[in-house]
């Protein structure tokens, strides 16, 4: 059916669909509005695998790919094009089905691939490592080319006294050196 649909939408570009397929469970349920319906895992999986793609796109998950190259015909029209990561961290496998008659060629995943994913965490870490590892070259040697305080020129005990300078309007209330001598 998607093989079809495809090859309609060639004579209509103005429309643009983007395929999903997988195979799994799918149950039937009525909504509110007491209309039949499907939902479960299959058709959530489906719209996963969906969302990895453009319009034009028909991609499958690995295992409607692995079902599909067990036969000869379908073979030439599967590219596997990794892993990606989709909504909640789920992980799904794609594989892109097209010919010149159907699906389009190009794939500018619009999810995250892991693999590039996973060499940016890669990098990150290193570049996390390096940092590490200058912070503690850097306080060894800081803590290593400190001065040392001489033991002959440190005083046990000290007291500095230091004027005080009134600046209140009350200047009657100004400490004096010399006014406090002649009181005691």
């Amino acid at each position: 059916m998607c093989v079809e649909i495809s090859r309609a939408l060639k004579q209509h570009r103005r429309l643009r669909i983007r395929m999903g397929i997988h195979s799994g469970l799918v149950s039937a349920v009525v909504d509110v509005d007491e209309r039949t319906n499907v939902a479960g895992p299959g058709i959530n999986r489906a719209q996963r695998v969906m969302d990895c793609g453009d319009a034009g796109h028909i991609l499958l998950t690995r295992h409607v790919a692995e079902d599909l190259a067990e036969y000869e015909r379908w073979r030439p029209f599967l590219h596997d094009i990794g892993t990606f990561e989709v909504k909640h961290g789920v992980q799904v496998n794609v594989t892109n089905l097209y010919s010149d008659q159907m699906g389009i060629r190009d794939c500018r995943a619009n999810s995250r691939r892991l693999d590039n994913v996973a060499s940016v965490f890669r990098w990150a870490e290193i570049a996390a490592s390096l940092l590490v590892l200058a912070a503690i070259v850097g306080g060894a040697f800081f803590f290593f080319r400190r001065p040392m305080p001489s033991a002959p020129g440190i005083v046990e005990k000290s007291i500095a006294v230091l004027p005080f300078k009134n600046l209140s309007t009350e200047k009657q209330n100004e400490y004096s050196p010399r006014a406090s001598r002649t009181r005691s």
